[in-house]
């Protein structure tokens, strides 16, 4: 995993982070750009897709609020025990 991050890129992973762990889920990209005071939703999404690039996330196509973290189990794994 790369760790020359931009300022902004550790603050939005740092807000990601915080959101998945405070809310159980991750946040929306409109959350994202409304928290950093971007315009638009799509701004949010360019450092979502670059903290992607840089392997810190995993960006599920077609999905509501489907941005998982590196390494994090899939939300219904999570309970499962291994028998």
């Amino acid at each position: 995993m790369a760790t020359d991050l931009t300022d902004r890129q550790q603050s939005v992973l740092d807000y990601i982070k915080a959101q998945a762990a405070e809310e159980g889920m991750p946040p929306t990209l409109q959350q994202i750009a409304d928290a950093f005071g971007f315009r638009q939703a799509c701004a949010a999404l360019k450092h979502v897709r670059k903290l992607e690039e840089a392997g810190y996330l995993q960006v599920l196509p077609n999905q509501a609020r489907g941005i998982r973290l590196a390494g994090a189990p899939a939300r219904g794994n999570r309970d499962r025990l291994r028998l």
